[in-house]
């Protein structure tokens, strides 16, 4: 524990290259290596290394217990799409959304997102828009997703204002979150840029 405290810190004042030593101490000595393995992956984002994140992230989801299999697997996911990697991405949700229980409609709704940035036509969008606005999860990423889904919708409106609520809940939070958020906030400025500029 003294170790990921330690992590976080070192995140936090963007000491990247200690963030990652210190995770991969946690790595050989954790009990918790989902967590160990999916902290190293934060830190290769925050470097803008998405192959070392991916090759990370792929070792959490192997090592977690089935109640965090389909958290490691969904944050797999996003890599690979932010890496432009969208077919393994649709492969790895359809894997988290098998473990999925509480954070079910935010793996579709993040699925649905990558079908909609891929020219697919997502089965059941509106069931799964309506599904993430009633979940728990609308309150955090799920404002990213149901922004971008939006978005690809053509409907700039509900676009802007999902977007607005990600970037005021995460732009100004603690500099960790914002480090390893940086492709998700990279796109949600890049969209409202193109909204507010229309």
């Amino acid at each position: 524990m003294l170790l990921r405290q330690l992590y976080l810190a070192h995140l936090d004042e963007e000491a990247l290259d200690e963030a990652l030593s210190i995770a991969e101490q946690m790595v050989r000595v954790g009990p918790m290596q989902d967590i160990a393995h999916h902290d190293r992956g934060r830190v290769h984002v925050a470097r803008g290394d998405l192959r070392k994140a991916i090759e990370a992230q792929r070792l959490a989801a192997r090592h977690a217990p089935p109640s965090r299999r389909s958290f490691h697997s969904l944050a797999l996911a996003q890599f690979q799409h932010f890496a432009g990697d969208s077919e393994f991405s649709l492969r790895t949700l359809e894997k988290a959304q098998r473990w999925s229980l509480g954070d079910r409609a935010l793996v579709r709704g993040f699925r649905a997102y990558v079908e909609l940035e891929t020219d697919r036509v997502p089965e059941g969008l509106e069931a799964t828009r309506r599904a993430l606005n009633a979940s728990p999860m609308r309150e955090g990423y799920g404002q990213f997703v149901l922004g971008m889904i939006a978005w690809h919708l053509g409907d700039k409106r509900m676009a802007t204002v999902h977007l607005r609520v990600f970037l005021r809940k995460n732009a100004s939070a603690d500099k960790a979150k914002a480090a390893t958020l940086r492709e998700e906030l990279k796109r949600a400025r890049k969209v409202l840029s193109q909204t507010e500029s229309d």
